[in-house]
């Protein structure tokens, strides 16, 4: 009794030892600038808590509910003196925590899954969260992976007939439902487990089971909200998304998904035919990895963070696999099996607090760097209620300038992502008309955002767009070419300043290819500058 009462308290100091270790890593996160995409959907999600409808205040590619999962973290903000940028950090930071909890607690029920597999998993886990996906943390992958693991435990156990605490279960099942249908590609991973379940329980009712009626009316609830809620997101966004955001595809993606699968199977043929006594979430975890690489290819736009699910499950697969072969090679020399566990958490938890002091990741700006940017200092200097237009080829700076200043970006889109297939389609003359058209509908709305903001400041970038690297995009000639009422808001404007901006200081890192970028600074008429002098 004395013994485990000691290998307890143990583990909760290497626990200890293990978030002191990871302390740089999450100085790092707190202080870096936040993401792009949490940028623009936080702001949408402060746009639908005020009212705004999708279509016209926050046209984006993603279903509704991308947004929706930021109105906590806009609320704490709204309810709190902090900034959203560092509401946003404790967000996620909370969620981590309370996926770390289920973890703990479902292991805890896993039969043959001893503590110091439990600890040495747990380990593993909080320090990937923390360290794998530097500049990608909090991307909806992440926030996926937070909901995927408790989900995919659980269904484990259900299919083993094992009872879990009824509170738990339903918090596990409400909340990675949630962010299963975030990404609904990744519906692969619990459809695949109900047919495993079919298959060895030789039944065809496992549409009676908890999970199975939790993941279908949490499906079903979402699409009503979308019908009652988002309907323009059915009608007017989700037709452009297919029309012209679907068209645009990575081919890297091919190979990537092969890649990912390849090395997936690496954990499960070791698990196989090299370990004796390996658990049996080896071969669960790598199969896992293996379908949460079928939805990079479906989504087919090679975006790095796409990966992170799998690589995940992958990892927490290789981390049961050293267990067991550390376990197996010192078992002769040490025969207590809970020593052997303790060995290898003083190893994960060694080689932790190595990688938290060494390695080098990524530097984006922090937020202070983003606050005294030159383009925020202009956009922040132009009065209390001052409103903001910047073009950029990206989806990168204007809505984190937007956050980082606490002014409104005067556009409903995240990035102008139509226009390069638009471009490519006028290309080719079979399109040309539907390209045509589909221009003057898109200028159109951007004019429409200029009546509705009256941004005092236009922020103008001179660059390519990505994917159509032909000649530059003049946004003024685009827009005065295909909406005639643009020429009569443009006229409200006069030219200020020109600035060469090495977007290197905007982002965590510039395209390859790229070096500074100018920007033209337009004013409004009848603002003041600075200095209150009229221009």
């Amino acid at each position: 009794m004395m013994k485990n009462i000691n290998l307890h308290f143990f583990y909760i100091g290497g626990l200890i030892i293990l978030l002191l270790s990871l302390h740089p890593w999450f100085l790092y996160l707190w202080t870096q600038a936040v993401n792009h995409d949490m940028a623009f959907l936080s702001l949408s999600a402060q746009k639908f808590l005020a009212g705004e409808k999708m279509s016209e205040a926050f046209f984006d590619t993603n279903p509704p509910l991308s947004i929706l999962i930021y109105i906590p973290a806009v609320l704490l903000a709204k309810l709190s003196t902090l900034p959203l940028y560092h509401v946003l950090n404790i967000y996620y930071f909370s969620a981590i925590a309370l996926s770390s909890c289920a973890v703990y607690l479902l292991l805890k029920k896993t039969p043959n899954f001893t503590p110091p597999m439990i600890f040495a998993v747990l380990a593993l886990y909080i320090a990937m969260n923390i360290i794998f996906p530097i500049y990608d943390f909090g991307q909806r992958e992440h926030l996926l992976v937070l909901g995927l693991l408790p989900l995919v435990l659980l269904q484990a156990l259900i299919t083993q007939k094992i009872r879990v605490n009824t509170v738990l279960q339903v918090a596990v099942l409400t909340l990675s439902s949630i962010v299963i249908l975030l990404k609904p590609h990744f519906g692969i991973v619990p459809a695949a487990i109900f047919i495993h379940r079919a298959i060895t329980q030789k039944r065809i009712t496992i549409f009676k089971d908890i999970d199975f009626l939790f993941l279908s009316f949490m499906a079903l609830l979402y699409g009503l909200i979308i019908y009652i809620f988002f309907n323009d997101f059915l009608t007017i966004i989700l037709p452009a998304v297919l029309n012209y955001y679907a068209g645009d595809t990575n081919d890297v993606v091919y190979d990537v998904t092969a890649l990912l699968i390849i090395q997936a199977s690496v954990p499960y043929l070791i698990y196989r035919f090299f370990t004796r006594d390996g658990h049996s979430l080896i071969a669960v975890f790598s199969v896992i990895a293996m379908l949460c690489a079928i939805p990079v290819l479906l989504q087919f736009k090679g975006w790095a963070y796409h990966t992170i699910p799998s690589y995940f499950f992958f990892f927490l697969s290789c981390s049961l696999v050293a267990y067991s072969l550390i376990e197996e090679t010192i078992n002769s020399a040490v025969k207590s099996k809970e020593m052997n566990g303790v060995f290898i958490y003083l190893i994960i938890i060694s080689l932790l607090c190595y990688q938290a002091q060494t390695s080098t990741p990524p530097s984006p700006p922090t937020h202070a760097e983003y606050k005294n940017s030159k383009l925020a200092k202009i956009v922040s200097d132009c009065g209390d209620d001052c409103s903001f237009y910047l073009y950029n080829n990206m989806i990168d700076m204007p809505h984190k300038i937007s956050i980082y200043t606490d002014k409104t970006h005067a556009s409903r889109f995240p990035y102008f992502w139509f226009l390069p297939p638009l471009m490519q389609m006028g290309d080719v003359p079979e399109t040309q008309k539907k390209a045509e058209e589909g221009k003057a509908y898109y200028a159109s709305l951007i004019t429409e955002d200029f009546k509705t903001h009256k941004p005092d400041i236009l922020i103008i970038g001179n660059m390519h767009l990505i994917n159509y690297d032909t000649v530059k995009f003049d946004f003024v000639d685009f827009m005065m070419a295909y909406d005639e009422d643009f020429k009569f808001v443009w006229d409200d404007y006069i030219f200020e300043q020109s600035l060469d901006i090495d977007r290197a200081n905007y982002m965590v890192e510039k395209r390859p290819d790229e070096t500074t970028i100018q920007y033209d600074v337009y004013r409004k008429r009848n603002s003041l500058t600075p200095k209150g002098i009229e221009k």
